[in-house]
């Protein structure tokens, strides 16, 4: 869920920052991973969106 989704439009560019928790990785902290992607359906009644990665994820920079 993202707390800006009422200001998302399908078919717009956004960059998706990806919150990676120790336990999905191994690593002793959260990685986070930055890209690009186009929002595909927006679900309001959910408050969620749908997106389509425009790069493979390990092309993800990593980020703060």
């Amino acid at each position: 869920m993202s707390r800006s989704w009422p200001v998302l439009q399908k078919d717009e560019q956004a960059e998706m920052r990806l919150f990676l928790p120790p336990e999905f990785t191994g690593q002793d902290h959260t990685l986070t991973l930055t890209g690009p992607a186009v929002i595909r359906r927006i679900d309001k009644h959910k408050q969620g969106v749908a997106v389509e990665f425009l790069k493979e994820l390990k092309t993800f920079q990593p980020s703060l």
